[in-house]
Parts: structure tokens; C-alpha cells; sequence
């Protein structure tokens, strides 16, 4: 079963009514929004708590051929994977993939040849990671937002693939406890961390789950309820929409 929290936010206002995100869906003519682009990050959580249940294989595969079918609609954008780690300067990009501005014809043949070599690359790295990564997750978002590209009709995408159980070794460990929302705010602007999101920016949440996988702390429904509500306001401060989704193969193509 999954949870689903959708909210917006526009400038100046607070949370208020819900969307679905996504690809927006454009006319099937040849042209498209050729003066738009839009551009996906996957960020990976590969923590003891998160692997095997937030950023998988073909999580990575679907959230790659879903921005194939949004981007060949735009003509323009990139796809990035990056890893969550232990602090902020612990985040590779572990795969970027920029659009072709031109394909050779038959165009609809390159096409499917260019996809399917994004896909190998997605798989070629999902078969290279491992399970023994950090949780900085606040940190792995300020990160990624600075090389999220700047401009008019620029479609940004975040999908944070993990369980949101952020730990900054010496700091915070959501694993044992999750503090006032007031008080880690506080931390992340005092600390510097406030992500650079454009206002075109949509964040997808999948993995948010309820297991206690071997060697993390127990979750109870407490705790559970309380990630919730601190990431549910932090998100809504941090982009104009925003979905949290506990399974991740329903990963939404969405409007846009």
C-alpha cells in the first residue's frame, strides 16, 4: 500500500491544493516545446536502511524512461543519477545523460537506439552500487540543486529515491529520533544547506517505507507519523509541488 501526499505552493502562500506530477503532454506534432527543456535527478539513497527498498534497479529504469518520453516531446534536457552520502561533499553524479539536439534519420529508429543506450547506462551503474552509503539527504539536495540549470520554461525534477531518514554523523540521526521541525530548519539555513529550486521545480518522494531492515533501528508507527509531518512541511517550503510515495514502481509520469 502506498502514501501519497501532493501539495503546492506558490510564492508568498502556504500548502493548498493538490496536483500530479509530471510530464506535460504537448501536442504530437513534430515541433513540441522547443524553447522548453526538462531536466531529471534521481538521488539515490543507498544506506543500510534505504537499499533494497527506496532506490532500486528498476526504479532508476523507470524514472530514466519516463524523462525519455517527457524530453523527446521538449527536444531538450538532461538526465542525472546521483548518490546520497555521509556529508556534503560525499555525492556523486554517477551518470548524466544530456538530450541529442539531432537525430540522424530514420529519426524514430535513433531515437529508440539512444534510449536504449540510456537504459543500459542506468543498468550498468544500478549493477555497481552497493549498500554501505550515507544519509545526508539535506546535504545531497543542496548539492544537486546547484547544478540544476537556470532560465526560462526549464522543467526541473527531483526524485528522491529513499526512506528520509536522514543522518549528518554527529548530528542528527532520524533513525533514533526526529527532532522539531523548527529546530532542523533552523540548522539548515543557519548551516547554509536551503536548496536553490527554481520555480518550475517538482521533488517526487518514493521509498518512504515502514521496514526496519537488519542492523537500523526500530521504526514504530510514532516515528513513522513523524518523518511525515517534518518532511511534508519541508518539502512544501522547498518547491512549488511535491509527492511522497511510499512504493516506488509507481514512480508518476505525471503533467507537469
Amino acid at each position: 500500500m502506498s502514501l501519497v501526499r501532493v501539495s503546492a505552493r506558490q510564492p508568498g502562500q502556504g500548502l493548498r491544493g493538490a496536483l500530479t506530477l509530471g510530464a506535460v503532454l504537448l501536442s504530437a506534432g513534430c515541433g513540441g516545446d522547443r524553447d522548453g527543456a526538462v531536466n531529471k535527478t534521481v538521488l539515490c539513497d543507498r544506506s543500510t536502511s534505504g537499499a533494497g527498498l527506496a532506490c532500486e534497479a528498476e526504479v532508476l529504469r523507470r524514472a530514466a524512461d519516463l524523462w525519455f518520453t517527457e524530453v523527446r516531446r521538449y527536444g531538450r534536457g538532461r538526465f542525472e543519477i546521483a548518490l546520497i552520502g555521509q556529508d556534503i561533499g560525499d555525492v556523486p553524479v554517477v551518470l548524466s545523460r544530456e538530450y541529442p539536439r539531432r537525430f540522424d534519420a530514420p529519426v524514430s529508429q535513433s531515437q529508440e537506439h539512444w534510449r536504449q543506450s540510456l537504459l543500459a547506462a542506468v543498468d550498468s551503474v544500478a549493477a555497481r552500487m552497493d549498500s554501505t552509503r550515507g544519509s545526508a539527504i539535506v546535504e545531497a539536495v543542496f548539492r544537486i540543486t546547484l547544478r540544476f540549470p537556470t532560465g526560462p520554461n526549464l522543467k526541473n525534477r527531483l526524485v528522491l529515491a529513499t526512506d528520509l531518514r536522514q543522518v549528518t554523523p554527529r548530528k542528527w540521526n532520524f533513525e533514533r529520533s526526529v527532532p522539531e521541525f523548527s529546530e532542523f530548519a533552523a540548522w539548515i539555513h543557519d548551516a547554509g544547506l536551503d536548496p536553490q529550486f527554481g520555480v518550475l521545480t517538482e521533488i517526487v518522494v518514493c521509498g518512504f517505507h515502514m521496514a526496519t531492515p537488519r542492523g537500523t533501528s526500530q521504526m514504530t508507527a510514532k516515528a513513522y507519523r513523524e518523518l511525515e509531518a517534518l518532511w511534508a512541511r519541508l518539502l512544501g517550503q522547498w518547491a512549488p509541488t511535491f509527492k511522497v510515495e511510499e512504493d516506488c514502481s509507481t514512480l508518476p509520469s505525471g503533467d507537469g
